[in-house]
C-alpha cells in the first residue's frame, strides 16, 4: 500500500484509524508496521490482524511480509466459532458431536426461510428466524453471526427494510463460512487452538 492509498482510505472512511501500536487495534483500523530502535512492529502483524486490522502497511521486505499476513488473515477467518463459549455452554465434546450436525440442519432450514422474507420484507418473519438464529448460534459460540443475527433482528424492529437485506447478505456469507468451517475434519483442533492464541493474547 503506498502513502497515497493510505491517505485515500482515511479520508473515504474505510478504515477506523491507524496505529502503531497492535495493541491499540480495533476493528477496520490500518496498523502501521515499522522498524523502531527497541521492537520491529512487523513482528506483529499477526496480532493487528488477530484483532481486527484491516490494512496493514509496512517498510519493504514487502514479499515476506505479506505472506505472514496473509497467512495470519487466512487463519483468523476461516474460524468462525469462539471454542471456549461453545464448552462453555454446551458442556463436553461429546455433546458438541451430538448438537453441531443439528445445529447445521436447523439453521440451513432457518436461512433459508430468513432469504425468502428478506425478498417479501416479511418483518414479522425477519424478526422471529433473526431472533432465532441469534440465539442458536449464540450456544456454539459463533459470535459473529450471533451478532449479525441481533443487528438484523434489530433492524427488523424498527421496520428498517433498507437495512435488512445487507444485513442479511453478510449473514448469509458468515453461515456459509461456519458451515464449511464445520465440514473440516479438524475444526475443533482449529477452533481450540485459536481460542488458546485469543487468551494468551489477553493475558
Amino acid at each position: 500500500m503506498t502513502f497515497d492509498e493510505l491517505l485515500n482510505l482515511v479520508f473515504l472512511d474505510k478504515a477506523i484509524g491507524i496505529r502503531l501500536d497492535s495493541r491499540l487495534v480495533s476493528s477496520g483500523d490500518i496498523f502501521v508496521a515499522v522498524k523502531g530502535t527497541l521492537c520491529d512492529g512487523r513482528d506483529f502483524i499477526a496480532q493487528a490482524v488477530s484483532r481486527g486490522a484491516k490494512y496493514v502497511v509496512c517498510q519493504k521486505d514487502r514479499s515476506s511480509i505479506e505472506h505472514r499476513l496473509s497467512a495470519e488473515a487466512s487463519a483468523k477467518a476461516e474460524v468462525e466459532i469462539n471454542w471456549h463459549f461453545l464448552i462453555e455452554r454446551v458442556g463436553s465434546e461429546e455433546l458438541v458431536d451430538e448438537i453441531i450436525p443439528i445445529f447445521i440442519k436447523d439453521n440451513s432450514e432457518r436461512m433459508q426461510v430468513l432469504s425468502q422474507a428478506v425478498e417479501k420484507n416479511d418483518i414479522g418473519e425477519i424478526k422471529f428466524y433473526a431472533h432465532s438464529l441469534r440465539g442458536a448460534s449464540a450456544t456454539i459460540g459463533a459470535v459473529a453471526i450471533s451478532e449479525l443475527s441481533r443487528q438484523l433482528e434489530a433492524a427488523a424492529r424498527e421496520s428498517d427494510s433498507s437495512g435488512c437485506k445487507p444485513l442479511f447478505e453478510e449473514l448469509n456469507v458468515r453461515f456459509t463460512r461456519l458451515v464449511d468451517f464445520l465440514s473440516k475434519s479438524n475444526w475443533k483442533q482449529i477452533a481450540q487452538q485459536a481460542s488458546s492464541r485469543q487468551h494468551t493474547e489477553r493475558s
